[in-house]
Order: structure tokens, then C-alpha cells, then sequence
């Protein structure tokens, strides 16, 4: 019987060991990009919901536009058919959403530059809302779990002339806009032969 148990732990460490290995390449996030909508001077409440009037969708590496004329830029080269956001006469908006690799549980810090709103999500928990005009330096901890982390950034700028998007992510971290389904399948795998372990330990 301790044979048995000890083969089953070998198999599932290998198995965890194997997702360890299987931790993304690449580093991808998914931004949906929202709006236009008129501005107005209308207070921060009215751009609430950017998934009904979502213009384009993009595969971003990095998320760093210092200024409206790189977000402008961006958008009219990414967005085929995206209405002319160039003017300061309108706001636009964007969710940046993606998975993060930990490859351990604790504490990661994320930041970035922001004109106006933000709210941060890791793991379906809010951690940051400021969803209000302003233009600021920010940075904030929050935990994640080893292997894949959800992460949502929701931002607006009101007033499209004045918008920076510069999001601080945690150094040497990887990102990817989809878990890889391999490290998936093998954590799920890992889990079970030592759920298994240790039942038939008990017995």
C-alpha cells in the first residue's frame, strides 16, 4: 500500500511539475476598446457600461499610450471602421482582460499612469476603484494564487484629448489572453492523483 501511495505522489508532484513547465510563452492581453460617446462635462456614472457599444477588439502585449495621439493612433490603425475618436469632444474607453501565471501564491504589485477612471479586478475581486476624473501615478498590491489568475482592467477617459493608459504590470510576469489548456489539464491531473495519495493513505 505505501508503494501505491508513493507512486501516486511521484505521478501528481510530475504532473504539477509539468504545469510549472507549461507556463505561457507569450504575453497577450485581450482590449475591447468602447465609445465613443459624447462628452458633455457628464460625471464618470455615464460610462458605465462599455460592453454594449464595443468598437473594436485587440491583442495587446503591453498597454502603454502616454498620450491621445498614441491611443488615437492606435485605434485608427488597429480598429477598421472605428468612428473618429480624435477630437476632444468626445470620451472613450477600454477592458483589458487576460490571465496571469504565478508560479507561486503571494503578493504581486500592479500600477500604471491613468487619466481618469480605473478599476482593477484580479481574481473576480475588486481591488481598486476609482472610477472618477483625475490623472495620476498609482500603485497598489493584491495576492494571487500559484498557476492562473483572472485580471480585468476596466478605464475611460472623459474627454478623449486629455487620456493616458499606461497600465504597470508585475515584473517577469507572464500574461495570456486564454489559459493554455495543457497547463490546465496537468494542474487538474496533479490535484487529483493527490487527492488520491491521500485517501489511500487514510484507508
Amino acid at each position: 500500500m505505501r508503494s501505491v501511495v508513493r507512486s501516486l505522489k511521484a505521478c501528481a508532484v510530475a504532473a504539477l511539475a509539468l504545469t510549472c513547465a507549461a507556463a505561457p510563452a507569450r504575453a497577450q492581453l485581450t482590449v475591447q476598446f468602447w465609445g465613443p460617446v459624447a462628452d458633455g462635462g457628464g460625471p464618470a456614472p455615464s460610462f458605465n457600461g462599455p460592453l454594449s457599444n464595443v468598437f473594436c477588439t485587440a491583442q495587446m502585449a503591453t498597454i502603454n499610450f502616454a498620450n491621445a495621439s498614441a491611443l488615437g493612433s492606435f485605434i485608427a490603425g488597429n480598429c477598421p471602421g472605428a468612428p473618429a475618436v480624435t477630437t476632444t469632444g468626445f470620451s472613450v474607453g477600454a477592458r483589458v482582460t487576460g490571465f496571469l501565471w504565478a508560479d507561486a501564491a503571494g503578493t504581486r504589485t500592479f500600477g500604471g499612469r491613468i487619466d481618469d477612471g480605473n478599476r482593477w479586478y484580479i481574481n473576480g475581486v475588486l481591488h481598486r476603484d476609482a472610477w472618477f476624473d483625475q490623472l495620476n501615478d498609482f500603485s497598489f498590491t493584491a495576492p494571487v494564487n500559484a498557476g492562473w489568475n483572472s485580471i480585468q482592467v476596466d478605464y475611460y477617459a472623459n474627454t478623449y484629448g486629455h487620456s493616458v493608459f499606461q497600465l504597470s504590470l508585475p515584473s517577469g510576469t507572464q500574461f495570456a489572453f486564454v489559459p493554455e489548456p495543457a497547463a490546465l489539464a496537468l494542474t487538474a491531473t496533479g490535484l487529483a492523483l493527490m487527492t488520491l495519495a491521500l485517501r489511500r493513505r487514510r484507508a
